[in-house]
């Protein structure tokens, strides 16, 4: 009987690691998350890094002069992280 529990929980606990490696979303399903977003932004930068001991991904878009950065979750998804930059065009510099 013990024997039994000890191959069932080995099991079960390779079945939630093999799960768990596997989860990452896919770029595809991330840069869906990111349109949703911004739109009518291009994106410039799309790296996947650990964090904190989860994955996140690392994206950066222009929105016109506007750079927005995100952090996503790689595993659930969730905007983690935002920010917006205005950027300043050499044409907006001359002026002042």
């Amino acid at each position: 009987m013990k024997r039994l529990l000890l191959v069932g929980a080995i099991i079960i606990g390779s079945l939630g690691f093999s799960t768990n490696a596997l989860a990452t979303l896919s770029q595809e399903q991330i840069k869906t998350i990111v349109k949703k977003e911004v739109p009518n932004g291009q994106l410039t930068k799309f790296e996947l890094d650990r964090e904190n001991g989860r994955k996140v991904y690392e994206v950066e878009v222009m929105d016109g002069n506007v750079e927005k950065e995100f952090k996503i979750d790689a595993e659930t998804g969730e905007v983690i992280k935002s920010l917006k930059t205005e950027k300043s065009s050499k044409k907006s510099k001359e002026r002042t």
